[in-house]
């Protein structure tokens, strides 16, 4: 006799060799991410890969066929997790005000660079020249959007092109932990400070949005 449970229980879907194949794809470059972005790209070797991952050399190179696929790989993960996030995906208007909005864009850029270490960079930058190339423009594309999401916010008595370098160059300085550490506070009280002296200064009063979006009616 089967239980009522037994004859009810759907039987488990055995993974397909696509799903295998990309779960094998993932843990390999999960165990890339994790080693590199601590010790820098030059410290993991495909060899440590193998043991590490449990796979043989021919099975790494089957789904990254050289290291550079790999390190493109992890930056391009960077990008993907840093696009998902709720302040980019969702632009301003989710939050109650575009400081706000201003401040989670800035973490969450911040957070995904921190987590890998100053000598993944350098690695990326020196051995790696054409993907630290992509990795710029990417980062130029992201630092548009911010821009996109904030025109709309800013004050138009300003030069808007001044508005936003000193942007570039305030939160550039603060998202660097080495700054937060010499300060004695955290990354995100030096991101959020360094948000709302902009803001300040650089964003339009409440009021002054209302005006104008009677005017523009």
């Amino acid at each position: 006799m089967h239980t009522a449970t037994e004859i009810n229980r759907k039987p488990q879907k055995e993974p397909t060799l696509a799903t295998a194949e990309n779960l094998a794809r993932e843990h390999v470059l999960r165990a890339f991410v994790l080693r590199s972005k601590h010790l820098g790209i030059r410290a993991v070797s495909l060899a440590w890969l193998a043991k590490e991952t449990q796979m043989s050399l021919a099975t790494i190179y089957r789904h990254f066929p050289s290291k550079e696929h790999l390190v493109a790989a992890a930056v391009e993960s960077w990008a993907v997790e840093y696009s998902a996030s709720h302040a980019v995906r969702d632009g301003l208007g989710s939050f109650a005000s575009a400081e706000q909005g201003l401040i989670a864009w800035a973490s969450a850029k911040a957070k995904g660079l921190s987590q890998f270490s100053p000598i993944f960079w350098e690695d990326l930058r020196g051995f790696y020249p054409e993907i630290w190339r992509q990795f710029q423009v990417t980062a130029r594309g992201i630092q548009r959007r911010g821009r996109d999401l904030l025109a709309p916010h800013t004050r138009h008595d300003l030069n808007q092109d001044l508005v936003f370098e000193l942007f570039q160059i305030i939160f550039q300085h603060v998202q660097d932990q080495e700054t937060a550490q010499r300060c004695g506070i955290t990354q995100s009280e030096a991101i959020a400070t360094a948000a709302k002296l902009w803001a300040s200064g650089a964003l339009q009063t409440p009021r002054k949005r209302t005006k104008q979006a009677v005017r523009a009616h």
